[in-house]
């Protein structure tokens, strides 16, 4: 069985069973609600281009959300890690919260494997969280699984 290790744990990884990892940061509360990065791991079923992933999730996104408002404010290439990787940032309205919410979305592809980096602040905040955001979002890495 091989293990699977994150940040101050470890456990086995049963044989044909794939890491699907969802990691959640949360930040101080702002407004009264709390700023949040989330990583999110998927295996691939072939390989993609991490701006050809980014192309598939907006297809999700507009369907999951068209009606809570979703509109891509902005999207392109951004120069992270080796592989590169492709940005969006979009907004939607969380009708039952009463919220607006706005998401900076980095693709990244590596092999047979992609992440998503979703951060995540109310409208009103978003762009004074964004420098906190990209100095998280640059500081990605690769490592190798067990490292």
């Amino acid at each position: 069985m091989k293990e699977f290790s994150h940040h101050d744990f470890a456990i086995g990884l049963p044989p044909r069973w794939i890491d699907s990892t969802v990691v959640v940061l949360v930040g101080p509360p702002n407004d009264g609600y709390s700023p949040n990065i989330t990583v999110t791991r998927e295996q691939l079923e072939f390989r993609l281009s991490a701006e050809e992933y980014a192309a598939e999730q907006l297809l999700a996104l507009r369907q999951g959300l068209a009606e809570q408002g979703y509109k891509v404010l902005e999207e392109g290439p951004l120069s992270l890690g080796p592989e590169g990787a492709f940005q969006r940032v979009h907004r939607f309205q969380v009708e039952e919260e009463g919220l607006r919410i706005t998401q900076l979305q980095i693709y990244l592809v590596r092999g047979g494997e992609a992440l998503t980096i979703t951060c995540t602040h109310r409208s009103e905040w978003f762009e004074q969280a964004r420098p906190v955001f990209m100095e998280a979002a640059r500081t990605f890495r690769w490592r190798e699984a067990g490292a």
